[in-house]
């Protein structure tokens, strides 16, 4: 710090303080503003970061999800459609073959080494961890071996359970149809 003594008239000495009269920032306040930006911007940093992380998750899952919930709606329609007791012809936990009312054979098949599901030989869901029919007669009690063909059927309802994943993500999904045409 400069000090200036003047001598004034009457013999007394003045001090007069240079930085008084100077404009600017010492070094120490401008240390402590860098290092507050620099908090208030890491956490500005972090919070986009977290939302779009939260956006990126959000648009697969919507992705993703519409897909297999695509797949189940498809499934779920056809099973209703089963044309009589006597046109189921497999029924198992991965394969589901019947024919419709418009006498179309109709056949659902999960490959648990491609984790692939099938209609008809033909690819419609792709990354299914998990697949499952269950069978409920008319008493909804579980079929674990329903009639098929060419008996007639006992199944009265047909539950879908599936989990298709990419990754750490996953959805999972279960419905269940009460084919309309299966009444004794």
């Amino acid at each position: 710090m400069n000090v200036k003594v003047m001598r004034k008239k009457g013999g007394k000495c003045k001090r007069q303080n240079r930085m008084r009269n100077r404009f600017g920032f010492t070094i120490i306040e401008l240390t402590l503003a860098i290092v507050i930006s620099g908090v208030i911007f890491v956490g500005i940093g972090f919070s986009v970061e977290s939302i779009i992380q939260f956006w990126t998750r959000q648009a697969f899952h919507n992705a993703f999800g519409f897909e297999a919930e695509s797949a189940m709606f498809r499934m779920i329609r056809e099973i209703r459609q089963v044309r009589n007791l006597e046109s189921v012809t497999t029924a198992t936990q991965t394969n589901f073959v019947f024919t419709d009312v418009t006498n179309q054979a109709i056949d659902y098949d999960y490959d648990d080494n491609a984790n692939q599901l099938t209609r008809n030989n033909a690819l419609i869901l792709e990354n299914v961890a998990s697949f499952q029919f269950q069978y409920w007669d008319e008493d909804y009690n579980a079929l674990g071996a329903p009639a098929t063909s060419p008996l007639e059927t006992d199944i009265r309802q047909v539950c879908v359970s599936m989990t298709v994943s990419q990754g750490a993500d996953s959805v999972e999904l279960r419905s269940c149809a009460t084919p309309r045409n299966l009444d004794d």
